[in-house]
């Protein structure tokens, strides 16, 4: 297996664990409940009476709390697009800001839901990286292959 193929598959198993981690964040919003509540009841009697009941984030905040939860999953399409259809400096250049505008969006949201991000923005990442290892190595070896494109 080539060098090129090598990074290639890197690059899109990269893209594809950033875009089902934030499928999962997103499907985590409307299926896990997190959030719980308990009411004690006391009867005259001296009985105590005590139910639980639990809600998922969608449910407590409503539909809006999925936009942040699905920023990260927007981000990893969009990159995934710019590296996989765009022309390598557009693409490049779409792929490298998104991938660093969700790395300061998990910076700056550590004590809330950013490490829930942190793993998409490791795989971007990577990818990107990976992405420009290979592009440089492909214009290396084929000089006139660089100005053609992808």
């Amino acid at each position: 297996m080539s060098s090129s193929v090598a990074l290639r598959r890197t690059r899109d198993l990269a893209l594809l664990g950033a875009v089902l981690w934030g499928a999962g964040l997103v499907a985590a919003g409307l299926t896990v409940p997190i959030y719980t509540m308990e009411t004690r009841e006391f009867t005259p009697g001296g009985r105590t009476s005590t139910s639980t009941t639990s809600s998922t984030l969608v449910e407590a905040n409503g539909p809006d709390a999925l936009i942040p939860l699905a920023v990260p999953l927007v981000g990893a399409v969009v990159v995934a697009i710019s590296l996989l259809v765009l022309p390598r400096l557009l693409g490049h250049a779409i792929a490298w800001t998104t991938t660093f505008l969700l790395a300061a969006l998990a910076a700056l949201a550590a004590l809330s839901i950013g490490t829930y991000l942190a793993p998409v923005v490791a795989a971007l990442l990577v990818a990107c990286v990976v992405d420009a290892v290979r592009t440089y190595e492909e214009e290396r070896s084929t000089p006139a292959a660089g100005a053609a494109g992808r």
